[in-house]
């Protein structure tokens, strides 16, 4: 585990002093170090989510690359295999690249390796236009990306692991610190996404809806 600088932020608001609320604590994340290490969680997430999918699903995490010129992958829902990916992102040669089957939108000249970054991935099902990349709290690639957007009876989830820090087997593993990663299973909204995007927050109390999953990534097992 890694100690970084994002210690706490302070939720509340008013002009009439008020006792501040409880901080809350953000102060580890994990490193992983590009050669063996990923966090894979099994196949009970893609397993309730099922086949033929004609829900939305989001992705969101906090991470720190190392190096934005080796092809590694920060998540994946798939069977680590390269054989099956449902939704996967990754960096490769200045780039970071979403994908889901025969669809993607991309990121271009990214090459910061000194400060933390948050990424959400909105995938609105039946629209390739409605399907969002934010970096940092801004929109990446406005519009409908490049491909053909998948009908939602190729969205098959059950039987796919979620695997954080690496993608399409233990070749593509990243060297990053990760933190804070959530999947929700609806579509977050503008105002959450510039919630979730300022600082590490509460994701079970913050936002308009609760993720189905969230990992601490260090902080603690929730």
């Amino acid at each position: 585990m890694q100690q970084k600088k994002r210690l706490m932020i302070w939720r509340g608001s008013g002009v009439t002093p008020v006792t501040p609320p409880t901080p809350y604590v953000n102060t580890y994340s994990l490193m992983f170090d590009g050669v063996n290490e990923y966090v894979q969680t099994g196949t009970a997430i893609g397993d309730a989510i099922g086949d033929n999918y004609t829900g939305d699903l989001t992705v969101s995490m906090w991470f720190k690359a190392a190096d934005t010129s080796t092809q590694a992958g920060l998540f994946e829902f798939g069977d680590f295999a390269g054989v099956t990916r449902k939704f996967f992102f990754y960096i490769i040669s200045d780039k970071i690249i979403w994908q889901i089957p025969g669809w993607y939108k991309q990121k271009t000249g990214f090459t910061d390796t000194t400060s933390w970054h948050h990424i959400c991935l909105i995938y609105k099902s039946g629209s390739g236009t409605d399907s969002k990349f934010y970096l940092d709290g801004s929109e990446v690639d406005a519009g409908s990306g490049s491909g053909s957007f998948p009908a939602t009876t190729d969205m098959d989830f059950a039987g796919l692991k979620v695997t954080i820090g690496g993608y399409n087997g233990t070749g593509q593993v990243i060297e990053a610190l990760i933190d804070e990663v959530s999947i929700f299973t609806s579509a977050l909204g503008t105002d959450d996404i510039a919630l979730i995007s300022a600082a590490p927050i509460n994701l079970k109390t913050a936002l308009s809806v609760t993720p189905e999953v969230w990992y601490r990534m260090g902080d603690s097992g929730t």
